[in-house]
Order: C-alpha cells, then sequence, then structure tokens
C-alpha cells in the first residue's frame, strides 16, 4: 500500500479459497478518518464492517465517517454521500457514495450494535443471519472490518466467516488450524468465550431447522406435536451433544487450555436470559457446611431473589433448608454476616417464598433477599409433573430486575431445566417468536451439562405450547 496512509495499521487476512477478503484495519479516529477513506479507496474497498457503536459505556470507540441519511460531508478530497440506509434489528446497513480523485465508488456499510457484555454477540442466530448474508457476494469483497481497537470482535466475525465456507466446501472444519492462521498477523483471537461462540454459530448454520407459523396456529400445534416425537428429541439432543463434546475436546487441547475454568462442584455459573446478560447465577444447593459460603456469595451478587428447586435429591433424600424458617432464629454466618428471617408467604401448593434479611455488621449493609421454595419437584425426576408450575414461577421472578441465583440438589439437572424456560418464554414474551433449539444451545454454552435428558427438551416445546395460548402468535420457530 502507498506511503500516504501513515497513521492507519492494517492487516490483510485470506477467507477459506479467497486471498485478502479482509482488510483488518483500527477504528477510525478524527486523526485517521482520511487514512481510513484512502485506504477503502486505494484497495478498493466495497463493503466495510463495523462491529461497535460509535460509543460504549460512555467511551469513545470509533469516530463518525459517513454522513446522516440523504446528506453529505466533505474533508479534504474525499466527498461521502449517503444513498440509502436499511436498520435492521441488529445492524444498519448504508449505501455509500464515495467521491476521490475525480473516480466514484459506491461502498456498502454494515454496523453491527448487538453485544453482550462478554463481547461476544447477544444472539447467535443473529449474528449467524448477519455473516451468511455477507458471505454470498463474492463480487462485494475485500472487506474492510474493525471494531473497538481491541479486535476480539473482528476475530469472531472473521473466524466464523473463514470456518462456515470450510464446513461448506469441506464437511468439515478444523478450528485450531484456522484459529492460528488468523491469529498470526493480527492476534485477533484471544479469549475461550469467543472461540466457544464460533463453534455455535457452525451449530447454527448446520443444525439449526426454523420453521415459521404464518400458516396460523393450527400448523404450528401440529409442528410442536411432529417436534416432540421422540426420534426429533433424541436426535436434537445428540446434536447438541455432538458439537458440545467437539469444543470442549479441542479446547482442552488448545493454546486456550490455560483460560479453561477449573471451578468447583460449588462455584457459581452466570447464565444469560434472552433481554439481560448474567440474569441467573447458577450453583448446587448448600450442604450445612457450606451455608456460609453460599450466603456470601448471595451478598456479592446483585440478588434480588433465590429460586430454589428441589426438596429431594435424586435418591429422594431430603435436601437441607439453607435458610431460617421460623422468626425465632436469626443465623450467625461467619464473624459479620447475620441472617434473619422476616416473613413466609405459603398460599399456593406449587410454592412458598420466603423474605430473609443479610446483615453485614463490619459495613452495616443489608439486602433483602426473597426465596422462592418450590415444593413439587423432587430430584428423583427430571422435571416437574406440571409445566405451568414453572412457569408459574418463571412469573414471579420477572418483577424483579436484580440477578436470580438458581439452585437444585446438583447445580444443573433442575437449574438448566429452569433457565432454559426463563430464556424461551422472555423470547416468546419480547418477539412472538422462540427456537427451541437454539435456546437449548444457548444455556449449554453456559455450562454443557445443562439438559442432558431428551424429556427436558420436550418440557420446552409444552412450555412454548402452553405459553403462546396466552398471546396472539405473531410467529414462531421451534
Amino acid at each position: 500500500m502507498n506511503n500516504e496512509r501513515r497513521h492507519l495499521n492494517a492487516n490483510y487476512i485470506n477467507s477459506y479459497d479467497m486471498p485478502k477478503a479482509f482488510l483488518v484495519t483500527e477504528p477510525p479516529l478524527e486523526s485517521t478518518l482520511h487514512d481510513f477513506w484512502f485506504v477503502v479507496c486505494q484497495e478498493n474497498i466495497k463493503t466495510i464492517i463495523m462491529l461497535t457503536k460509535l460509543e460504549e459505556n460512555g467511551s469513545l470507540k470509533c469516530e463518525k465517517h459517513w454522513p446522516d441519511e440523504h446528506s453529505h460531508f466533505r474533508f479534504g478530497k474525499f466527498l461521502i454521500r449517503s444513498v440509502s440506509v436499511k436498520v435492521k434489528s441488529d445492524y444498519v446497513q448504508q449505501i455509500l457514495e464515495v467521491k476521490y480523485d475525480n473516480e466514484t465508488r459506491v461502498v456498502r456499510h454494515f454496523q453491527y450494535l448487538t453485544w453482550s457484555n462478554r463481547n461476544v454477540p447477544q444472539s447467535v442466530t443473529n449474528f449467524t443471519s448477519f455473516v451468511t448474508e455477507l458471505m454470498e457476494d463474492r463480487d462485494q469483497y475485500p472487506f474492510v472490518v474493525h471494531c473497538d481497537g481491541k479486535r476480539g470482535r473482528t476475530g469472531i466475525y472473521i473466524l466464523c466467516e473463514v470456518a462456515l465456507r470450510m464446513s461448506i466446501q469441506e464437511g468439515k472444519v478444523d478450528f485450531l488450524k484456522t484459529c492460528k492462521e488468523i491469529n498470526q498477523p493480527a492476534g485477533l483471537i484471544s479469549h475461550l468465550e469467543q472461540y466457544i461462540f464460533c463453534h455455535f454459530v457452525m451449530l447454527e448454520y448446520h443444525f439449526g431447522e426454523d420453521f415459521g407459523a404464518s400458516d396460523g396456529r393450527t400448523y404450528f400445534m401440529l409442528k410442536i406435536q411432529d417436534a416432540m416425537q421422540e426420534s426429533s428429541l433424541q436426535r436434537l439432543v445428540d446434536d447438541l451433544e455432538m458439537v458440545t463434546k467437539q469444543y470442549h475436546t479441542t479446547v482442552k487441547k488448545s493454546y486456550f487450555r490455560n483460560l479453561l475454568d477449573s471451578r468447583s462442584n460449588f462455584d457459581p455459573i452466570t447464565v444469560d436470559s434472552f433481554n439481560y446478560p448474567k440474569r441467573f447465577v447458577v450453583t448446587k444447593q448448600p450442604s450445612l457446611n457450606s451455608v456460609e459460603y453460599f450466603w456470601n456469595l448471595v451478598m456479592s451478587y446483585e440478588v434480588e431473589m433465590i429460586v430454589s428447586l428441589n426438596q429431594k435429591d435424586d435418591k429422594g433424600k431430603d435436601c437441607p433448608r439453607f435458610w431460617p424458617t421460623d422468626p425465632r432464629q436469626n443465623w450467625s454466618l461467619g464473624e459479620s454476616c447475620k441472617l434473619t428471617f422476616l416473613s413466609e408467604d405459603n398460599n399456593t401448593d406449587v410454592f412458598d417464598i420466603f423474605t430473609m434479611k443479610i446483615h453485614n455488621t463490619s459495613n452495616n449493609d443489608e439486602k433483602i433477599v426473597k426465596i422462592i421454595n418450590i415444593k413439587t419437584w423432587d430430584g428423583t425426576s427430571v422435571r416437574p409433573l406440571n409445566i405451568k408450575d414453572l412457569i408459574y414461577v418463571w412469573d414471579k421472578t420477572i418483577l424483579y430486575s436484580g440477578q436470580i441465583i438458581v439452585t437444585c440438589y446438583d447445580g444443573k439437572t433442575a437449574s438448566g431445566l429452569f433457565v432454559a424456560l426463563a430464556y424461551l418464554l422472555e423470547k416468546i414474551n419480547t418477539d412472538r417468536c422462540c427456537n427451541v433449539f437454539n435456546v437449548a444451545r444457548s444455556v449449554k454454552q453456559s455450562c454443557p451439562h445443562f439438559l442432558k435428558n431428551p424429556e427436558q427438551i420436550k418440557l420446552l416445546y409444552e412450555a412454548a405450547l402452553e405459553y403462546v395460548r396466552e398471546f396472539t402468535l405473531y410467529e414462531i420457530v421451534v
């Protein structure tokens, strides 16, 4: 590239069977706007992929380098004009006309906006659609790709695109080799979670099977019933297990092994809900010896509610209560923490609600926490007898904005099903659409031990069926 590009770092990266498909750049700032557009023109770039907002968490990530809709701006020798703008659910697509040195070119500009707090896209489904849509027209390459300066988002996009092309052409993917190849010039993938996310994009593309309910409620009901057949459920579980095992096996062999989580059986797992990152904190019910640790955990998170799912374990043995059940009882937990019973509401046959106060005497902090204790689900069964019981409990949790601790006897069987159900119902409630396969995949991304039994997948379908009866059905996919 010409010496006129002085300040903007840029590296070419190959895609599968497509040399120099991506030009990875820094995000353009005020001091590098000229350099950015010079590179676009000099390298005959037809598509720009921007993977950040202009500002995030009060910090400037990128200078605005395009005009407002149907307007233009000029700087130096460049004249940039907005031709059209389309706003999608997760990204904005613009067509820009760029004039430089008596030459006019058309450039597509895509800004992907929805990233979780973990710096991976919020929706695997939507991100997969975004990547595959841009893959379709080879004539639109090369792409400029940039994010917020840390390059991790750029790495996710490129690894997903290259791996998808490889899988389509060869029927298989060598993730580790591909990751190392794109990392050599630019150091794009550096976190385990980014690497795992790309596996789920592959699963979404090759195994996700959606259908709409545009033909009405009857069509949807028939499709749900078909999906709940034993062979269909087992195939879905097998597909989930295959990919989960694949990426865990690969990760253990890879240079990401130092990032592997060596958590104990009691340590918490954070799980997203559809609308709220890290909404749930999943852990096993504490024994009498670990009650102090558990309540210190409650104090360390922004917890407003605890959902206790099992009264008995898988052998029918009673699970110990980890809270006082009498107003005359005040528990001292270590030197500086006191747990006080405030009230009990046992007006339903499904669950009791206990209200507790935690007082940290060292700094005088207090926290009020509700405990929903389910009475109808023993650990001897992988699912409750009545799906309405779980829907009823979920309905209580949506009244609270803070994090929710979800516990069961082993920290995975009942808890995994509950957080999956919550994700599913939240998505239906928000989007009027759902995809049971994607919901299952999303929660297994947090913990591969969730949803191991086909009966639990079947319950999710039943829950979707039960829940949509209460709503106008716009679109449902399963």
